[in-house]
């Protein structure tokens, strides 16, 4: 499904919420943002969130966030896949993921999702996580938390 149908399918508009964990830099938000759609958008790696900055920090309904969307508050290493200013998308909290290169590592900042979502207080449409390898862990505690009662669709990558 392309970004057009799935906004159709959602019926997205001013009056709803998405959020997007692994960012990137912002493919969905070129659609989404223009809308009026609530974006909140986690993008821990600092050169892909720069241009993710760059690009959007101008819309007052994109909140982004130079951070890593995990299970608890705090910071942890961000891993590279290759070197730490390619726009790859490859970097992991996971040093033993496969296609992580241990080249380097950045420590970033960890906001626990589930509490995040929660302390909104209000409905979600679209939770979208590309976590490369926290995808799992961060279901299981949006279940454990109940979180995912406020939250209409869940899309992640496996």
């Amino acid at each position: 499904m392309n970004i057009h149908d799935f906004i159709k399918t959602h019926n997205l508009s001013s009056d709803s919420i998405f959020i997007d964990v692994g960012a990137n830099i912002g493919q969905e938000l070129d659609l989404l943002l223009p809308l009026g759609v609530e974006v909140h958008s986690f993008e821990p790696h600092p050169v892909i969130f720069q241009q993710l900055y760059d690009n959007f920090n101008s819309y007052p309904n994109a909140i982004l966030l130079e951070k890593a969307a995990w299970i608890e508050t705090g910071t942890m290493q961000l891993n590279y896949k290759n070197n730490c200013t390619e726009l790859n998308g490859g970097a992991s909290l996971f040093k033993s993921k496969d296609n992580v290169g241990h080249v380097g590592s950045v420590e970033v900042k960890c906001v626990d999702l589930a509490e995040y979502i929660n302390n909104l207080g209000v409905f979600v449409d679209v939770l979208k996580i590309d976590a490369e390898g926290a995808e799992y862990k961060l279901i299981e505690k949006l279940i454990d938390t109940k979180a995912y009662k406020t939250i209409g669709q869940i899309y992640y990558e496996d």
